[in-house]
């Protein structure tokens, strides 16, 4: 039946499977709400980071099958320290290879000195998520909103 395994892919690399990853990055996308107003992000957006290395693709596949794919970027918070950052997911078999995406995002977290993860996802993953101990940053105090400004609120591209 074969295991799950998560891989890096380096910046140099992304040319070579952009093909396959593109449509995961669109699904997740598709998916997002905020995304449905004038197309907020597009996958080419995802591309440019991926190949400055501004983000990272991490990528999940069972048998030689690619499953699943995660963005995430490194924040840095002041001098003190630096968290991962989650960006996108997207792609099938998430609820059976999500600890295997967990394990390989981690790994290099740690190895690239950050001290913590942080998601935004939909509500429906809070129940699979508090499984592999993450945790809810509750707050009274903050909700996330969005503006259009400039040029993109009147053209809407």
């Amino acid at each position: 039946m074969g295991e799950y395994k998560g891989y890096l892919v380096q910046p140099k690399d992304i040319h070579r499977i952009w093909d396959h990853i593109e449509p995961l990055i669109q699904l997740a996308l598709d998916s997002m709400d905020e995304n449905e107003k004038a197309h907020y992000l597009i996958t080419n957006d995802f591309r440019v980071w991926l190949h400055s290395a501004i983000a990272q693709l991490f990528i999940i596949t069972k048998n030689k099958e690619l499953k699943l794919v995660a963005v995430t970027e490194i924040g840095h918070h002041g001098n003190r320290h630096k968290i991962l950052h989650c960006m996108l997911i997207g792609g099938t078999d998430l609820i059976k290879c999500y600890a295997e995406l967990q394990r390989v995002t981690e790994e290099f977290g740690v190895k690239e000195g950050c001290v913590r993860m942080v998601i935004h996802t939909r509500l429906g993953m809070k129940k699979y998520l508090e499984r592999m101990d993450w945790g809810e940053v509750k707050t009274k105090h903050k909700i996330t909103m969005m503006k259009d400004i400039g040029d993109w609120a009147t053209n809407q591209y």
